[in-house]
């Protein structure tokens, strides 16, 4: 998932974890700078959901059971401060 996406920042970009294709949502993807944002993706067996600040920017419903893959979170030629990260698996 990227924000602020420096080809086009107001698009928000999601990368399928199962396929590994991008898939460019117009007009969702710009965030403020320096303001402290929640960001959550949520990968569950049945769908992905991508919200910032409560709300929805981004959602699938996918057959995701099974899944293993990894997850980061790191900036493009900027500074990204994280407070609080977790994985977890319910």
């Amino acid at each position: 998932m990227i924000l602020n996406w420096a080809d086009n920042p107001s698009e928000l970009r999601v990368r399928d974890p199962l396929t590994v294709r991008d898939t460019g949502v117009p007009g969702r993807g710009l965030i403020l700078p320096n303001v402290w944002h929640d960001i959550v993706w949520a990968i569950t067996d049945t769908g992905m959901k991508v919200s910032v600040d409560g709300q929805v920017r981004y959602q699938n419903r996918k057959d995701y059971r099974g899944l293993n893959a990894w997850v980061g979170i790191g900036p493009v030629w900027s500074k990204v401060t994280v407070d609080y990260f977790s994985v977890s698996k319910q």
